[in-house]
């Protein structure tokens, strides 16, 4: 169970916020790209167009786990040039 810190963390992430994502055991970059209305749910993208929706108390308990870290801003603007067509 997150605790309330990280709950409100999960709650307060900013869009446009870049994370390091290990999952299933693979590591993305992904960086936030929406928030639900009541901010319940959260939406990352990858550079390679893979998209995961967490509900709160999951995006907090993968903080908690440090399976979602943050990530410095560049890497996804980097990585996401790199994988553009015709570069």
């Amino acid at each position: 169970m997150p605790t309330a810190p990280i709950l409100a963390l999960a709650r307060e992430l900013e869009l446009g916020s870049s994370l390091m994502l290990d999952y299933h055991d693979r590591r993305d970059l992904v960086k936030l790209v929406w928030k639900g209305s009541r901010r319940q749910l959260s939406l990352f993208v990858s550079p390679q167009g893979r998209a995961i929706l967490f509900q709160r108390r999951r995006l907090a308990a993968f903080l908690q786990a440090g399976l979602l870290v943050p990530a410095q801003e560049s890497s996804f603007d980097s990585s996401r040039k790199g994988s553009k067509v015709g570069d």
